[in-house]
This record gives C-alpha cells, sequence and structure tokens, in this order.
C-alpha cells in the first residue's frame, strides 16, 4: 500500500495464518523479537513524544492454547503496548455473546498485566452468512488505552486503524 511500510511474518505451511503489520511511511520504527513460540509480530513506532508497541498476535483454533506464551508475551509488552489480532477468543469482555477457556484465560492476564480491552462491541469477523463474530481481541496498556480512536473497517478484511495524531 502506497505511504506505509509492511512488515510481515510468514508461517510454516500448515500451522496457521501470516501477520502483517503496516506502518505509516515517515514514522521510525523497529521490529522487536517474539520471546514466545506464539505467532506474534512486534513492532516498536516512534511518534514525537514517546514510543508504542504494536503487537499483532495470530493464533488458529488448530493451536494449543499456551497460557504461559501469552503470560510471556504479556509481561514482556505490557507497557506502552496496543496487543490485538485474531486470537478465536470469545468473552463478553471482547463483546462476544459466550466465554470459551481461551477468553476466561485472557481475562484473567488482561487483569493481571492492567490492560484495557478496545473492543467496542462491533464484530470484528464476517461470517460466510453476513453475521459478524467477536474473535478478534484488541487491548492496550491503560496509559495507551485512553488516547487512540478505535474503529473495525467495514470490509472482508479485518481492518483496525489506530490514530497516532495524539502523539504527533
Amino acid at each position: 500500500m502506497h505511504g506505509y511500510n509492511m512488515e510481515r511474518s510468514d508461517r510454516d505451511p500448515g500451522h496457521g495464518g501470516e501477520l502483517l503489520t503496516m506502518v505509516k511511511s515517515g514514522l521510525s520504527y523497529s521490529r522487536l523479537p517474539n520471546p514466545t513460540s506464539l505467532g506474534a509480530l512486534v513492532i516498536k513506532v516512534g511518534l514525537q513524544t514517546r514510543s508504542v508497541i504494536i503487537v499483532n498476535v495470530y493464533h488458529s483454533l488448530r493451536i494449543s492454547f499456551d497460557e504461559a506464551d501469552y503470560r510471556q508475551l504479556m509481561k514482556e509488552y505490557s507497557q506502552d503496548a496496543i496487543i490485538l489480532g485474531d486470537l478465536d477468543a470469545y468473552s463478553p469482555l471482547f463483546a462476544a455473546n459466550s466465554t470459551d477457556t481461551r477468553g476466561r484465560a485472557l481475562e484473567e492476564l488482561i487483569e493481571e498485566n492492567n490492560l484495557v480491552v478496545l473492543n467496542t462491541g462491533v464484530g470484528t469477523h464476517v461470517l460466510s452468512d453476513g453475521s459478524t463474530s467477536h474473535l478478534d481481541v484488541a487491548m492496550a496498556s491503560s496509559n495507551i488505552a485512553i488516547l487512540p480512536e478505535w474503529q473495525v473497517g467495514q470490509s472482508i478484511v479485518t481492518l483496525y486503524r489506530v490514530t497516532t495524531d495524539q502523539y504527533s
């Protein structure tokens, strides 16, 4: 896409999806290590007044949920951070109608790490029948959560947009 730098993290075939994080051209950024076996792409974006860490995660239902990996990821990257992605987790905290095992575990980790859920109640994934589900989760450290404008794009592809104008 014109005007954006793209960072990708491709998975081995049969191990789930790929990750793509786009950073607006002109912003300085660096890729940080993923300290876990989770499919995660970690980017530190330098803004005028601070840096923000964006952790993009993909976790297929075909891959078992390892709470220790999430605990490590959140411990490492829960300050000045936005953590989001397709986690295939359900919880009323993320605006879903039910709670599953992943959702319960994430609820606890979110509380332990003083994170704030950014989901607004709008479905984040369009199903084949046109209905939506809430399997994508977005959360941020409490100091970041008060600043962004959060939107879910109305397209076939799930789109997250975090406005960084507040930092410029």
